[in-house]
């Protein structure tokens, strides 16, 4: 029997053809993967969004706290996540979010803050509105009720947040200061993923957002519409 061998030009063809395929699969490859990113942050904000409402019904009607992490902490129960009580000291909680339900998969962490993987997930909360943790004298800032929210579809309670900032400047997220607004949320093919206080997820383009409601940028974010 004669066996037939490949010539060295005919394995170049041939390796030439599976490496242009590959460039022309490529970029619909990357959008299968974004996209499969952004529907496993879709289900988190829902199982987060769920937590939450079970948290409000069993403290007949007051809203967890927001800021930092203290939600996590406060919906933890709610999520089947223990948390050690090295990660409680005092106001802060630190909670690790890798590989939880408080992890978007498509977050990208600062490189030069050491502390931020274990810690930040990629969400942030609006606690500005909606509780929270340290009131700085301002007392309208701490534990929220529901019944002073006057349009919960139209409210939001967390979503992405920035990727290259630090921790505080994630969560402090849905601020509108000049500083604050450069970061762009929108790391989900252009668009954010954000979890409202009704319990539904929406995927939209964060200039929508921001661009708010009857002349007012804060319509999604405040509780008074």
């Amino acid at each position: 029997m004669k066996y037939k061998f490949f010539t060295l030009i005919e394995l170049l063809v041939v390796m030439a053809v599976v490496a242009m395929l590959i460039s022309l699969l490529q970029p619909s490859l990357e959008k299968i993967r974004l996209r499969s990113e952004s529907l496993k942050c879709q289900s988190n904000l829902h199982q987060i969004g769920v937590a939450y409402q079970y948290y409000v019904d069993e403290y007949d009607g007051w809203l967890p706290l927001l800021g930092r992490n203290r939600v996590n902490w406060e919906l933890a129960p709610y999520l089947g996540i223990s948390v050690p009580d090295s990660y409680h000291q005092g106001d802060i909680v630190y909670e690790p979010s890798e590989n939880s339900v408080w992890e978007c998969l498509s977050t990208k962490y600062d490189e030069n803050d050491l502390n931020e993987p274990p810690l930040f997930g990629g969400y942030a909360v609006n606690y500005d509105y909606l509780g929270y943790l340290i009131d700085h004298g301002n007392t309208n800032r701490r534990r929220q009720h529901s019944s002073t929210v006057s349009k919960p579809a139209s409210t939001l309670v967390l979503g992405d947040g920035a990727d290259d900032a630090t921790i505080w400047w994630h969560l402090r997220y849905y601020m509108l200061s000049s500083s604050q607004a450069s970061y762009k949320y929108d790391r989900h093919l252009g668009k954010m993923n954000t979890l409202w206080l009704d319990g539904h997820v929406s995927h939209q383009y964060w200039d929508t957002i921001m661009g708010g409601k009857n002349n007012d940028r804060r319509y999604y974010f405040r509780k008074d519409k």
